[in-house]
């Protein structure tokens, strides 16, 4: 099992170089997904199927740009299973 700063940088990383079939399986089973600067405002995604779908759609444009994540900062939190990240693409 991986600790949680181990599974948020698989997923920052992931969503650069994939894989992306298995992004969803390192979020719970349902869940609370959302994008706050997507210019269309697309419904949460709520459940690992739903982020299954997300993850495995055609790339977007967006997928096809070279990016990194950068300035990744991680507070551990009182309570084991909760860390509070901070990056940039």
């Amino acid at each position: 099992m991986s600790s949680p700063r181990e599974t948020f940088l698989r997923l920052v990383n992931g969503v650069c170089d994939g894989p992306y079939e298995e992004l969803a399986d390192l979020y719970a089973e349902q869940t609370h997904v959302t994008h706050p600067f997507h210019p269309l405002n697309p419904p949460p995604l709520r459940s690992r199927n739903e982020l299954h779908e997300h993850f495995t759609a055609p790339p977007p444009v967006a997928r096809t740009l070279i990016r990194e994540p950068v300035d990744v900062t991680i507070h551990e939190t009182a309570d084991p299973e909760v860390i509070v990240a901070e990056f940039a693409y």
